[in-house]
This record gives C-alpha cells, sequence and structure tokens, in this order.
C-alpha cells in the first residue's frame, strides 16, 4: 500500500499533467469567445464563408435559408459558423490583428510560457518521484517544480484576464476588421465567453493549488525546508 507521501507525488504528477493537457486545449481552440451575429448580418457571415473557400450554395441567400451564424474568437485563430437549412459551415483563419498586435500577442506569449512552465513542472515532478525511488532524494526537485506551478499559473491567469478585458473592450472593432469580414459591418450580440477560455482557466486553477500542495509537501517531507525554533537557555 502507498505511503501519504508516495500518494501526494504521484498525485502532484496526475494533477499537473492534467492541468498542463487542459492548457494546451484550451489555448489552441478558437473558442475563448463567441458572439452570435444578429439577423441583419447573415449574409455578411455567407460571405465571410465563401471568401475562404467554404460555399452553402445558391440556396444559401434565399430568406430563411440561415438559421443561425457565429463568430469563435481564440488566441491563434478565428472562426465563422454558420448553419444553412440545417447543415453546419465552418471556416477558420488566423488574424491580422492590425492595431491589437500588441496584447494579442502579449497574451499568446503569456500562454505559452505558462504552458511551457507546466511541461516543465510535470519533468520535474516525475524526476522527483524517479529519484526517490531509487533512494536518492533531490529537494531541489520538488521546489523547482513548485515555483514553475506558479509561474506556469501566473502566465496562465494572466493570459486569460488581459484576453478576457481587452476583448470584451474592443470586440466590436476586432469584429469589424477587413481580415475578417472583408469591409463589411457585421452586427453581432454582446460576446460570451465560450468553453476554451473556461478550459483554460481551469489548467490555471487547477496547476496554482498543485503548487500550493507541493510547497506543504516540501516542508513537511525536507528537513531543510521545515521551521525550527530556537531555544534560550
Amino acid at each position: 500500500m502507498l505511503s501519504t507521501q508516495w500518494v501526494v507525488r504521484w498525485g502532484c504528477v496526475v494533477l499537473i499533467a492534467l492541468a498542463t493537457l487542459i492548457q494546451m486545449i484550451g489555448m489552441g481552440a478558437p473558442y475563448w469567445f463567441k458572439e452570435q451575429a444578429k439577423p441583419a448580418a447573415y449574409q455578411a457571415f455567407l460571405q465571410v464563408l465563401k471568401r475562404e473557400g467554404v460555399d452553402p450554395g445558391a440556396n444559401a441567400t434565399q430568406p430563411g435559408a440561415i438559421t443561425r451564424a457565429e463568430v469563435h474568437v481564440g488566441l491563434w485563430r478565428w472562426c465563422v459558423d454558420v448553419t444553412v437549412w440545417g447543415v453546419f459551415y465552418s471556416a477558420c483563419k488566423s488574424p491580422e490583428l492590425g492595431d491589437f498586435q500588441g496584447w494579442w500577442k502579449g497574451c499568446q506569449a503569456l500562454s505559452l510560457v505558462g504552458t511551457l512552465m507546466g511541461v516543465l513542472a510535470c519533468i520535474c515532478a516525475v524526476m522527483e518521484v524517479y529519484y526517490t525511488r531509487r533512494g536518492t532524494r533531490f529537494s531541489g526537485l520538488a521546489v523547482l517544480c513548485a515555483i514553475c506551478c506558479f509561474v506556469a499559473a501566473v502566465g496562465m491567469g494572466l493570459s486569460h484576464g488581459l484576453f478576457a478585458t481587452r476583448y470584451m473592450e474592443n470586440h466590436l472593432r476586432i469584429v469589424h476588421l477587413p481580415t475578417l469580414s472583408g469591409g463589411t459591418i457585421i452586427s453581432t450580440f454582446p460576446p460570451v465567453l465560450d468553453w476554451a477560455f473556461g478550459l483554460g482557466a481551469a489548467g490555471a486553477t487547477l496547476i496554482g493549488v498543485t503548487g500550493i500542495i507541493l510547497v506543504a509537501f516540501v516542508t513537511k517531507t525536507y528537513p531543510a525546508y521545515q521551521r525550527t525554533e530556537s531555544v534560550v537557555v
């Protein structure tokens, strides 16, 4: 039966790997925000599909043909989704950011740093387990793992926070960029958070909590990091 220390060790490995995987999926998916088109913009969305090589056919322009149109926005891609006569059509492209290049690329960089730190934390956690099983205990690996967890959580969290704030401030101008709309004004309802944003935020929270667990584990397991009280005689 595994001791409590081994349960914590393996548990941290699993949690870090899971958090990093969740972050990777969330970071790569173009579903951080979504905006549903107003009926007046349906034909504009249809034109976006056609420019990207997706043609729903001549019947798509008939009244009542389009029942739903949305734009999904992520860190790396935008997607336009249109439902025509009950059939789903989608076209995605990498955005040319124009005036938004600074903060958008900053969000991308922070998200990448967070993901890389998550991978490094996972490697450190596995190495700590490996060397401990061989009878060699390196407290530095556990400490480095905890530090990587906190850096990963900060990077992921800042990326999500900055993106959410700036996108909500500028979403109308972003959706109207010529690279997406071809110069046509696209009228949408206010943006709402999509599933990939929540997934990435969950990964940031999970790896941050794992870092706290590791700090508690290190201070309890390795004598060098335990608090000592001096006794005055």
